[in-house]
């Protein structure tokens, strides 16, 4: 390996290492916005899933990208419109329980 390859192999690995934890961050904001909700904290976890669906794209864990957009498409909408329908809460919990496997 070339330096450069060295630098973007630890890069690539520093960012496997703390995806559970950015995972695990958006999981807690999701669960703590159960028991109050509050939209200030709802833009809070939109913003750190949409952080993580470029993110994770960017270094090769398309699936975990995958699955983050979907998840930031529905907390845009529930943004939007201010209200959370049931249908949308238990989306975002099976795309958290999706997330948490990688």
């Amino acid at each position: 390996m070339t330096n450069i390859e060295d630098k973007l192999s630890a890069i690539h690995t520093s960012y496997e290492n703390k995806l559970q934890l950015k995972i695990h961050e958006i999981q807690s904001l999701w669960d703590n916005l159960m028991m109050n909700w509050n939209t200030e904290e709802l833009t809070k976890c939109h913003s750190l899933v949409h952080t993580l669906h470029g993110s994770a794209g960017t270094f090769g864990f398309n699936e975990v990208s995958t699955q983050a957009r979907k998840l930031e498409i529905i907390l845009k909408e529930i943004l939007d419109q201010d209200a959370a329908s049931l249908k949308q809460i238990e989306m975002i919990q099976q795309l958290l329980v999706d997330l948490s496997r990688h």
